[in-house]
């Protein structure tokens, strides 16, 4: 993962998996992340994956394989 990124400063909250834990649960969603859009990929920053899709900090996905 780059360290020159757009979502570094939000990172450094030590709430922020506090922050996902509660999305998940309010929404019933078993997945809630940070991520950086691209127009060709969206990269993980911060992930909270009780799905088990094994998503992690700093994987990338290509768009055109996702909603």
């Amino acid at each position: 993962m780059s360290e020159d990124t757009t979502a570094r400063p939000l990172l450094e909250f030590d709430a922020v998996d506090s922050i996902l834990d509660l999305l998940c649960e309010a929404t019933g969603q078993r997945i809630a992340l940070v991520a950086e859009v691209t127009p060709d990929q969206w990269r993980c920053h911060a992930v909270r994956d009780h799905a088990g899709f094994g998503l992690q900090r700093g994987d990338a996905l290509d768009v055109q394989t996702t909603f």
